[in-house]
């Protein structure tokens, strides 16, 4: 990113526009404060909220999410609307719908400036044999698609937008909520201190 860029004022909170590295280390410091824990909302939640206050605008996207490990042939399954997609083989294999009707999907981030996708709480499918962690990709487009495809070496995810608008309501509830947390640890980071979760969370 360019000189000019990093002193760009940010649309939310009018936060001066830190370094993108500082929002990737910000990415990388929630992933590993939640781990494996099934804490989408509240790890987006805090990643939004630190983004916000390094001049950055996330948004929250509520998806379904299929998750193919080629080494070890799990799939694994947050959301039950993407098994409509699946042939009945494929749906038999999967693993990860669990919670019956409250099995409500995911939530992940989009930033349009640079385009990225954050999933900060992907790792969660490892406790399923699906080994990924967390995801932070540059994407061609954020708006106006159904979702976004990645392949790697030995994984694949496939994102639908089709996830509860319940989750949605959850994420915005929990960030007014914990923002002036997320403002703080905005300024430790900035300051090089280590990322601290709030206590409440």
């Amino acid at each position: 990113m360019g000189k000019g860029n990093r002193n760009k004022k940010g649309r939310r909170g009018g936060a001066e526009k830190a370094p993108i590295e500082m929002l990737f280390k910000a990415f990388l410091a929630v992933e590993d404060l939640y781990g494996t824990e099934t804490k989408c909302v509240e790890a987006c939640v805090m990643l939004y909220g630190i983004a916000k206050h390094l001049g950055y605008d996330l948004k929250p996207r509520a998806v379904s999410v299929g998750v193919h490990d080629f080494t070890s042939g799990v799939s694994v399954v947050l959301g039950k609307k993407i098994l409509e997609g699946m042939s009945p083989e494929a749906q038999a294999a999967a693993v990860g719908v669990l919670d019956g009707d409250e099995n409500l999907g995911h939530v992940i981030l989009t930033m349009d400036d640079p385009a990225y996708l954050l999933d900060p709480n992907i790792s969660q499918v490892k406790k399923l044999g699906a080994n990924v962690s967390g995801i932070c990709r540059p994407i061609r487009v954020t708006e106006g698609i159904y979702g976004w495809e990645l392949k790697e070496e030995c994984f694949s995810i496939d994102y639908e937008l089709n996830g509860s608008s319940k989750l949605l309501t959850n994420f915005y509830e929990l960030a007014e909520l914990d923002d002036a947390h997320h403002r703080e640890t905005a300024g430790w980071l900035r300051s090089g201190m280590r990322l601290a979760r709030n206590p409440t969370s």
